[in-house]
């Protein structure tokens, strides 16, 4: 079974652990990953810039799936409940 798709679940719907993924760390796992893949798979140059441009726009998808769910969570609270989620995310 691949943990992926359940943790990205995770980290969108979970205050706190939705912004404990900054962009720092993503930018540091990117290029773990980017230099892994490029020298296992032998990648030429061209190949590696555009699998940068994929990994920057599958984070770019799920910063707005993130922000977008959020957003529907805090209409659906009341002021109280808005309040006490907001310091669930500190």
């Amino acid at each position: 079974m691949n943990a992926k798709p359940l943790v990205l679940g995770l980290l969108l719907l979970t205050p706190g652990l939705a912004s404990a993924l900054t962009d720092t760390d993503y930018e540091s796992y990117r290029e773990r990953r980017l230099e892994r893949l490029s020298s296992e798979l032998q990648l030429s140059a061209d190949q590696k810039a555009k699998l940068e441009a994929i990994y920057n726009e599958k984070h770019e998808k799920i910063r707005a799936i993130r922000e977008e769910a959020q957003n529907r969570i805090r209409e659906l609270l009341t002021e109280e409940q808005l309040s006490k989620w907001n310091q669930l995310k500190k």
